[in-house]
């Protein structure tokens, strides 16, 4: 079996959260968050800098990935050192999600008014015709990737960054359109950011992608005796 170097990482935005990572990831100090608007997108870049000639395979993983999966990480690392060959390896924990939207934006919309119409605005009159691959769902950043998917990643989250800073309505949507949310007073970059992985997947089918299998334990412990129809449907869309 052809081996592979997978370094997963957490991050850290005080000091007495270091206990609290998984001993398989590797610390990331984000202690200063200079940029916390941006969410994770920044640390990718920082992670990717660490990463960029090291060929690995690589993924910044949130200290809530064992809570939202229920899966440890690391059977999460063994499945994708098992699984080698493919640019990008996912899990997406919200199967629910995935069977029951045409894509994330509709879901979006239902939760964060105005999802929508970002989005409409984003990619025209297309829009109501955008239908997901069951696989192509992400709903956390919950991704391992090689050189080749991350500067992939980048490049088409920058063109979109770019883009509404020469559009009213996106830069609004993006960067000024605020709200409450866990407590805190966020924009709206932090529902949109989430939502592009499946949005590029959607585009770009040249990136070899792997998603975890739903058909694990790890969604019947989640979904319980749901869990085989939400299996039946998502096949039946593939």
């Amino acid at each position: 079996m052809e081996s592979m170097g997978v370094n997963l990482y957490q991050s850290f935005y005080q000091t007495n959260q270091v206990q609290f990572l998984d001993n398989i990831c590797i610390p990331f100090d984000n202690t200063r968050n200079e940029e916390p608007n941006l969410r994770e997108y920044p640390l990718f870049k920082k992670v990717y800098d660490l990463e960029e000639d090291s060929g690995n395979h690589w993924g910044l993983l949130s200290f809530r990935f064992e809570e939202k999966t229920n899966l440890s990480v690391k059977e999460f690392k063994e499945w994708i050192e098992q699984n080698p060959g493919y640019d990008v390896y996912y899990i997406d924990p919200f199967l629910d999600v995935s069977v029951s939207y045409p894509n994330l934006w509709v879901q979006g919309e239902r939760w964060h008014p105005g999802l929508y119409t970002y989005f409409k605005r984003l990619v025209g009159d297309t829009a109501d015709r955008v239908i997901y691959h069951p696989d192509d769902f992400v709903t956390c950043n919950f991704f391992v990737g090689n050189q080749k998917f991350w500067m992939g990643y980048f490049n088409f989250v920058d063109h979109i960054i770019g883009l509404a800073e020469t559009d009213d309505i996106l830069k609004y949507y993006m960067f000024q359109h605020q709200v409450k949310y866990n407590g805190q007073i966020v924009t709206y970059f932090s529902f949109i950011i989430e939502r592009l992985l499946s949005l590029y997947f959607y585009h770009y089918r040249d990136v070899s992608k792997k998603k975890f299998p739903i058909e694990h334990d790890c969604f019947k412990r989640k979904y319980g005796d749901l869990h085989p129809q939400l299996v039946n449907i998502y096949k039946s869309r593939l």
